[in-house]
């Protein structure tokens, strides 16, 4: 099955206080993810999936370290992508 991911990318480096006024959000990001291949095989429901996609962008594959100190990846909405007939 195929997904559109839409997510935002978070800048870290910005003061709590400073959040409210949106310049530390970028503009709403796309991509499509299917579960035909190993990041998403195992995926059961779409929470499976955003969880999946959160941590393949913002996680090293260890688990532990941020690819990115200064910024994180959060989902948005998930869409399932009808197949052609």
């Amino acid at each position: 099955m195929k997904f559109l991911i839409s997510f935002i990318r978070i800048d870290m480096t910005i003061p709590d206080d400073l959040w409210a006024n949106g310049s530390t959000l970028s503009s709403v990001c796309h991509e499509y993810v299917t579960t035909d291949t190993s990041d998403f095989q195992d995926c059961r429901n779409l929470h499976e999936i955003e969880a999946a996609f959160e941590a393949k962008k913002n996680y090293a594959e260890d688990g532990e370290s941020l690819l990115c100190a200064q910024a994180k990846v959060k989902v948005l909405r998930i869409e399932l992508v009808p197949e052609p007939i």
